[in-house]
């Protein structure tokens, strides 16, 4: 039978590999993510991309086709804000309602236990 100590070794032996595994897959991807290993591709991809001109008149299309579907979606969030406060004024309402009748059944009970 093992002791705890020979248990004790195996367990941290078996996490300091799982984290050293987990580590290096880490750096792979950081490697591959900074592209220290495709670094022309990189470059190229650069220089193709600083060559060209931006359209200012299609960029100004989509900025305005942007605003529109935040209009949109602005509207709708409007709306559901309404219908959220609304349900909840009626919630609101029905929980005073409840309180009060809560109350006042409290307070009858109250009368009834009293020793006369």
């Amino acid at each position: 039978m093992p002791s705890e100590q020979n248990v004790s070794r195996a367990a941290v032996s078996y996490r300091n590999g799982v984290l050293t595994v987990i580590c290096g897959l880490l750096v792979l991807r950081c490697v591959r993510e900074l592209g220290v290993g495709g670094g022309s591709e990189a470059m190229a991809a650069r220089e193709a991309t600083a060559q060209t001109v931006p359209n200012a008149a299609a960029q100004r299309q989509q900025i305005v086709q942007e605003l529109k579907e935040l209009k949109t979606i602005t509207k709708k969030l409007g709306s559901m804000e309404k219908t959220v406060e609304t349900r909840l004024g009626a919630v609101e309402q029905r929980l005073t309602e409840q309180t009060a009748l809560l109350k006042n059944a409290e307070r009858r009970r109250g009368r009834n236990e009293e020793p006369q």
